[in-house]
């Protein structure tokens, strides 16, 4: 028997030069070592559900804001896109206690990753979400679809589909973002 081993495609790019950067295994922000403490954040209030939008409501994430200060969190991370760089703003603080961000991007669990049309909405859509708020100090890294690659969400023969997407979505970002990328 003889067995062929081929290495597989690698893509890197050069450490960013932005505020916030991955070398090796430590982030850093602003050129600190950076440890994230966080919570996942989609405060729905009452009586609304899924796609409620908090984002035009300043009274309940400046409220929230101010407790997750007040437990030392430094990180949130949101399911969905964000709609509304107010939130970002106050957020970030003026640098003043700063909760940093880790941007959702919502993926559909039950589509066709295979699919052309499908795959070029999604990259066109993150690179219109990156272009609106690669600049915004609150920024941390961006982050796509959740568990969209466990059993109940996709077959594992669409595993790789949605990887390749993933890596179609993280160059898309690398090529508007340029030198100062987020991770």
């Amino acid at each position: 028997m003889i067995l062929l081993f081929t290495t597989p495609l690698v893509f890197s790019k050069p450490i960013s030069q932005g505020n916030v950067v991955l070398n090796g295994y430590k982030l850093y922000v602003n050129g600190s070592e950076f440890k994230i403490k966080g919570v996942s954040y989609q405060p729905t209030p009452i009586g609304q559900g899924p796609g409620y939008n908090f984002y035009n409501q300043p009274n309940i994430y400046n409220r929230d804001f101010s407790l997750l200060r007040n437990m030392s969190v430094n990180t949130i991370r949101t399911w969905g896109m964000i709609q509304d760089g107010n939130f970002l703003n106050a957020a970030y603080n003026n640098g003043n206690k700063s909760i940093y961000v880790i941007m959702g991007f919502w993926i559909n669990c039950n589509e066709n990753y295979a699919n052309t049309t499908i795959r070029q909405n999604y990259i066109n859509d993150f690179g219109n979400y990156v272009s609106a708020y690669k600049n915004y100090s609150a920024v941390l890294m961006w982050a796509l679809g959740n568990e969209n690659n466990l059993d109940y969400c996709t077959t594992a023969s669409l595993v790789d589909d949605l990887n390749s997407l993933y890596n179609e979505m993280a160059k898309k970002a690398y090529e508007i973002e340029g030198s100062s990328y987020h991770p």
